[in-house]
């Protein structure tokens, strides 16, 4: 059981009934209340007493009319599989516990010659054996607690599935304990409390107490752990002047317990504390996949951006390509921003110009001072600003059209288009109609055009 009870039982395994009365009156003589006991005289009766009331010693006579003491232990193990309670084993010599058999891996914890027991001597020899397994199940249990919290800690380690750490937990202490439920709820900010796992042997109805806080708070025969969550990760218990929030509760629920004992009790708050650990690394996890989904949304929103921005780039490029129209970006000051040459615009001077100014190519002094003119003119009234001007390239003399538009706060867009070869067309049209007109007045005689 996972608390000694206030008066042990005893089974007395002896087919001499007088032997039998002597020990249990040595053992009630002081106080009735001291110890509960049973007697049985067969081994068979004294497998069903020790299954189902589970003594916490026994008192074996080796020698029994029906059968050998010492086949209790195989005919135990061959029925149940079960741990045995301890067994004093009583002899009709002197033997020690070294010289009898182990039974699969039990040893009986001590040998009493019967011819040397007395009234007087027997309950100090129960006491003392009594205090002893105390001590020693004290000792297993403590050793059987720091490896279950570390088997938790590992896992919490391992695994990053809340639900499966929390269910799995539970099932571990829950037959630990040998307690008939445990649990662990959540609290909600409406008072509401939800179950998040659960673990038990039978059905049974929850606690509905609610926690004021403090290490536990007890009750009869369950015990309510709260469980607070720390706002910053911290692997180790502190003193609680890391920052803590109240989550919820650990439950645990055994009806055979009336008094929990200081052991047990820490050993559920170090639980609980590993329990935090893995809430907060489950909340820690999910914060990092929403960053880590975000983060994954905005570079594929960022990819998509900068392929649009590429394609449209692409197509900007092409347009520009395909015009026959020379395209410059110019601040206020007359700073080229932007330079947009095509093949078919025979550019004058060079085609490195971003970032230098007007005045410092080599672009005549007279056209540089133009173009600044216009500029500042489109900057002051906004409108759109046309003129013409010529220019030697490559020892030619063309004609260009001049284009200024305002498309910033200190910005002009500056199109340029050769228009050399439509003022030569236009030149050759007029020379040609002067002709024309030249030659039609020389005519005295007068012309007249008919269809036939």
């Amino acid at each position: 059981m996972l608390f000694p009870l206030n008066s042990p039982t005893i089974l007395i395994v002896d087919d001499v009934i007088a032997d039998r009365g002597m020990y249990r009156q040595s053992l009630l003589l002081e106080n009735p209340e001291r110890y509960r006991i049973l007697e049985t005289s067969c081994l068979e009766e004294a497998i069903l007493l020790c299954q189902h009331d589970r003594p916490d010693l026994i008192l074996l006579n080796d020698t029994l009319a029906d059968s050998n003491g010492l086949k209790f232990p195989e005919m135990w193990h061959q029925r149940y599989q079960a741990s045995l309670p301890p067994v004093v084993m009583l002899t009709q010599q002197s033997k020690s516990s070294h010289d009898l058999p182990s039974f699969y891996g039990y040893q009986v914890e001590q040998c009493w010659h019967k011819a040397h027991l007395s009234p007087e001597m027997l309950p100090c020899l129960i006491q003392s054996t009594l205090e002893r397994l105390h001590l020693k199940a004290q000792v297993l249990r403590q050793q059987e607690q720091q490896r279950l919290i570390k088997q938790i800690a590992h896992r919490i380690a391992q695994s990053l599935s809340l639900s499966e750490i929390l269910q799995t937990t539970l099932d571990e202490v829950c037959q630990f304990l040998e307690a008939d439920r445990l649990l662990i709820y959540q609290a909600e900010p409406d008072q509401r409390r939800t179950i998040v796992a659960e673990s038990s042997f039978q059905s049974s109805k929850a606690s509905q107490d609610v926690i004021t806080g403090g290490v536990c708070a007890e009750e009869g025969e369950e015990i309510v752990i709260p469980i607070q969550v720390s706002e910053y990760f911290c692997p180790t218990e502190t003193d609680g002047s890391n920052t803590a929030t109240p989550w919820g509760a650990l439950l645990v629920q055994h009806p055979g317990c009336l008094t929990w004992q200081e052991t047990e009790i820490e050993f559920l708050n170090h639980l609980a504390f590993q329990l935090s650990l893995a809430i907060q690394q489950s909340r820690i996890y999910r914060q990092f996949q929403a960053e880590v989904t975000e983060l994954k949304t905005n570079i594929e929103q960022h990819k998509q951006t900068e392929l649009a921005l590429h394609q449209g780039e692409i197509k900007y490029q092409t347009l520009i390509s395909t015009l026959p129209d020379l395209i410059m970006q110019i601040n206020g000051e007359g700073i080229y921003l932007e330079f947009f040459p095509t093949k078919s615009f025979k550019v004058f001077g060079s085609r490195d110009l971003i970032g230098k100014s007007i005045f410092d190519i080599t672009l005549p002094q007279d056209l540089a001072n133009l173009r600044m003119s216009y500029i500042q003119r489109a900057l002051q009234t906004r409108d759109l600003q046309v003129y013409e001007q010529q220019v030697v390239v490559d020892q030619e003399l063309r004609t260009e059209e001049v284009r200024i538009a305002v498309c910033g706060e200190n910005e002009v867009l500056v199109i340029v288009r050769d228009v050399t070869d439509r003022k030569r067309t236009e030149e050759a049209l007029r020379r040609s109609e002067a002709t024309q007109r030249t030659i039609i007045g020389a005519i005295p005689d007068l012309l007249i055009r008919a269809n036939a």
